[in-house]
């Protein structure tokens, strides 16, 4: 069974591991201590390269009790911090700390911090303010038709026509380029609706089409294959996923009660985004979805906590999500 308190100390390394290019981060940690010779345990330890490429090491001692922490502790971390060779060592507690222990820290150089954990059962109220949605369009065939040496056919039957490479080809070509040409966002607009008001839920749809010839730039495999006209009719599906917030960790300085460090999870360790600081206030974020195949990813609308520095925007690379969301667009309505 876990000791007490172990929870208190991996919500602390989940939160520095928020930048892990930056900091490598081990909790717990066995060190020598060089007046013993004995390794002693650190319930976390931070190392990072400085400036000038030199390896430094936080030490973090985490307290998850009832009590207000003393001065006594604070002592003890000072010859710690001595005896490991810690380049500093930060004191964190769930609670606070005495009027003494505040200046004994200030006098030898601890740095005291006081930090709140929430988890999913503890945020029940909250996460219905404190959301993510992500949204999809899912992208089928409803109709298909060709023209083919001027005879007029549907998708089964010009596959029919055609030997195994050329089926390949147009299917590429349908599941590739004239796949990705599909815009969600200008789909939307085209039909005059907002994001808000499309995926209120998921029955809205909507039933577009196109057709291409000769006349405007058809493909060159089309050509290629006698094509000189296409017609389709594409159902587009939405899909709201909502995540609600899973955990979270804020920490504050105890003097001026500023908040310095956050990072919040909405989802599941299965499927989640993440996004918090640490000190410099640089906004990391980390998104994990499931592979939906015939799922576009569209795009995201967070409520997140106020927490955030005044100012601060969570940016979220969508090019790149839409690189690795593409999906596929689905057949099954025409096969």
């Amino acid at each position: 069974m876990p000791r007490k308190g172990r929870k208190f100390e991996l919500d602390y390394k989940w939160l520095y591991n928020s930048n892990n290019r930056k900091y490598k981060v081990t909790s717990p940690a066995m060190l020598y201590d060089k007046v013993t010779g004995e390794k002693r345990e650190v319930d976390i330890l931070v190392e990072y390269l400085d400036g000038s490429g030199l390896n430094r090491k936080i030490g973090i001692e985490c307290r998850d009790r009832k009590e207000v922490e003393n001065s006594m502790w604070i002592e003890q971390l000072t010859i710690k911090k001595e005896d490991l060779e810690l380049d500093s060592i930060i004191a964190t507690t769930t609670r606070t700390f005495t009027k003494n222990a505040i200046k004994k820290a200030e006098a030898h150089g601890v740095i005291i911090e006081r930090a709140e954990t929430f988890d999913e059962k503890s945020l029940n109220k909250l996460s219905k303010d404190l959301y993510l949605d992500i949204f999809f369009l899912k992208f089928e065939f409803t109709k298909l038709f060709f023209i083919r040496k001027d005879r007029l056919c549907n998708f089964k039957d010009l596959l029919k026509g055609l030997n195994f490479i050329e089926q390949n080809e147009l299917i590429s070509e349908l599941k590739g380029p004239l796949y990705y040409s599909l815009n969600p966002h200008k789909v939307l607009d085209n039909f005059g609706f907002s994001m808000e008001d499309f995926y209120k839920n998921n029955k809205n749809n909507i039933v577009f089409s196109s057709r291409l010839n000769n006349d405007n730039n058809l493909p060159i495999i089309f050509k290629k294959l006698d094509i000189t006209f296409i017609y389709y009719e594409i159902l587009a599906t939405p899909l709201k996923v909502t995540y609600p917030v899973n955990k979270q960790i804020s920490v504050f300085t105890v003097k001026q009660n500023q908040n310095k460090k956050f990072k919040v999870r909405y989802g599941s360790d299965e499927e989640y985004f993440e996004c918090g600081y640490i000190d410099d206030g640089k906004i990391q974020n980390t998104l994990k979805l499931k592979d939906r195949k015939y799922y576009r990813y569209v795009g995201m609308n967070m409520c997140i906590n106020t927490i955030f520095p005044k100012g601060y925007e969570v940016s979220v690379k969508e090019d790149t999500i839409n690189v690795q969301m593409l999906g596929e667009i689905s057949f099954e309505k025409i096969i």
